[in-house]
């Protein structure tokens, strides 16, 4: 004897049969026990007619195919799952992008300092095509004297959030070590000591 729901939509789907003669096949359909225990079936039902074509019954046959539906069941949830920890990880990844791109420059220093733009002496030009949200590149443009200029440009082996991890590592000893800057050998140094136990 099944559940009220159950045998309602049951007496439902029957009596429409009945009335139209249409077959009911391969219904998927949930079965709730008294025990509490859910089980699926897969439901075909079509008319009985008797020997002048009247309808006078139904007869169907139910299949098991609880274990089916749950492994669809499961494999939808975890779906769903990988679904939301995808958008979560491109969120993080948009942030990282917009993080990163305050890493770049916006303006380029004058030559000497205090000259207006236009009358630097020395004039820069620069072009950054990122081929992902993040990624390991990192350039930066320090004052080295009045017609100077110190220029790294790093780029870290890879892409994504590992490769632009390590490019704001750089930016960061970049930034402790600028005092450097006039000593490409020193900087360097100094660059990979800091950066050898990290990594």
């Amino acid at each position: 004897v099944f559940a009220g729901v159950h045998a309602q939509q049951a007496y439902e789907d029957e009596q429409h049969i009945i009335a139209t003669g249409k077959s009911m096949i391969g219904v998927e359909e949930r079965e709730v026990w008294p025990d509490g225990r859910i089980t699926w079936c897969s439901t075909s039902k079509v008319p009985m007619r008797d020997d002048s074509g009247s309808i006078v019954g139904i007869f169907g046959i139910s299949r098991d195919i609880t274990a089916r539906k749950e492994t669809y069941l499961r494999a939808q949830r975890y779906a769903e799952e990988v679904a939301a920890i995808k958008e979560e990880l491109e969120e993080d990844a948009r942030m990282a992008g917009k993080l990163q791109r305050s890493f770049f420059l916006s303006a380029y220093p004058a030559f000497p300092e205090g000259a207006a733009p236009e009358d630097s002496c020395i004039e820069f030009l620069h072009h950054f095509n990122k081929s992902t949200l993040v990624s390991g590149d990192y350039c930066s443009i320090q004052r080295v004297g009045d017609h100077k200029v110190g220029i790294l440009l790093c780029d870290v082996l890879g892409a994504g959030a590992r490769a632009a991890l390590g490019a704001a590592l750089v930016r960061g000893i970049m930034q402790e070590i600028e005092v450097l800057a006039d000593d490409p050998s020193a900087s360097l140094g100094r660059l990979t000591q800091q950066l050898y136990p990290l990594l």
